[in-house]
């Protein structure tokens, strides 16, 4: 379980575009865009929190205001308040804030708190959910009894600020753990030991020593380059081979039902019970993801919607599902067959990726047709 909380972590970092992946060609603007994410989260914060920045359990120099004002002069400069680019993104979050409590029913909260770090969510309800994907957690306003919030009513919601060239939301970044939870297979790949003796050969321990190499000899990266991909497509091999050892059926209904809930827990749509449940994939508080898409011409939209309904309505568009993955790539996918149009589709797919200057990997997990025009998320489709 630590090992799950631990990959947790990066989900508050990473910017839903995928733009850090474009560290190699430009390192500043990867580095600025994976904080754009977090930034929104504490904008959109504030504005729910009726201007105020929202609670927090962080030590001092990490809370709110201190990552938000590192995190904006860092982006758009130290007058960052007289920028075009901060404006928008702080009217963005207020139209977004808009956008949540119309669809939760309500004008404000009463509390809101700012619960990016795994342990957040037991701080602030006092039950240890790993399953939660909360950055926010809102107590409605008027349910608290008494003076603790903790008896009043909570939802969590998870934030997703998407710009760039990609549009799809990455919904989880699975662990190593985890997915051995889903797939039962063993990733421990022997890949990892030559990719980490490699690093060790060149004195490569972190981003900064990869940074320097690369400056001074290219070809060396490329060879390290190379063994961190092999590495991640033979964990996403292994992945693949275990979701369809223990999926994949005779009886295709079968395998349709029990690969739509493996998606429902990978992206944490299987719904909520008091107290949690770890193995279903069920999270303590009901969950809400709020999308805001930056669009080319600088303007935002914004959605928010109930997660198990959002993902189970997309997910009833879909039959004969099927696990495939191709030899040295790193995407794992799901395919299925459109219920409507016949077409197959990528109904998700987890992507394999990482820091080659580790020898270790992460994922991002996306439903890949989840903004396809035949797609229609509030209605299950028979």
């Amino acid at each position: 379980m630590t090992e799950v909380l631990k990959f947790n972590q990066f989900r508050s970092k990473l910017n839903e575009d995928f733009e850090f992946l474009l560290e190699g060609n430009n390192p500043e603007a990867a580095k600025k865009a994976a904080k754009l994410g977090p930034l929104h989260e504490i904008l959109v914060g504030q504005h729910l929190n009726g201007g105020n920045f929202p609670e927090d359990y962080r030590v001092e120099g990490k809370r709110p205001e201190d990552i938000h004002h590192e995190y904006a002069k860092e982006i758009f400069g130290k007058d960052y308040k007289r920028k075009a680019g901060y404006n928008s993104m702080v009217a963005a979050a207020k139209d977004a804030a808009k956008a949540l409590n119309k669809f939760m029913g309500q004008k404000g909260h009463h509390r809101v708190a700012w619960t990016s770090q795994p342990k957040d969510h037991g701080k602030e309800t006092s039950v240890d959910d790993p399953n939660s994907k909360a950055d926010l957690i809102v107590t409605k306003q008027g349910s608290v009894k008494g003076k603790d919030h903790r008896t009043g009513k909570k939802t969590a919601i998870s934030m997703k600020y998407i710009t760039g060239r990609a549009k799809k939301t990455n919904w989880s970044n699975h662990g190593k753990k985890t997915l051995e939870s889903f797939s039962g297979a063993d990733l421990n790949v022997s890949e990892k030991a030559e990719h980490k003796a490699l690093l060790e050969k060149h004195g490569i321990r972190n981003r900064d020593d990869y940074r320097a190499v690369r400056e001074k000899n290219p070809n060396i990266i490329k060879k390290i380059d190379e063994s961190h991909a092999k590495m991640s497509a033979e964990v996403a091999r292994r992945f693949a081979d275990g979701l369809r050892n223990k999926y994949h059926h005779k009886n295709q209904s079968t395998q349709d039902e029990q690969l739509k809930t493996f998606i429902k827990k990978s992206v944490g749509g299987a719904g909520h019970t008091e107290g949690g449940d770890l193995e279903s994939g069920k999270t303590h508080l009901p969950h809400v993801i709020l999308k805001t898409v930056k669009k080319q011409d600088g303007s935002h939209t914004h959605e928010a919607h109930d997660v198990p309904s959002y993902v189970h309505n997309y997910l009833s568009h879909f039959h004969t599902l099927s696990v495939e993955h191709s030899p040295g790539k790193k995407g794992v996918k799901v395919m299925g067959i459109h219920k409507v149009t016949g077409k197959k589709m990528e109904v998700h797919r987890t992507q394999i990726y990482g820091d080659q200057s580790t020898a270790n990997f992460r994922t991002s997990t996306l439903l890949g047709s989840e903004g396809h025009k035949t797609i229609d998320h509030k209605k299950e489709i028979k």
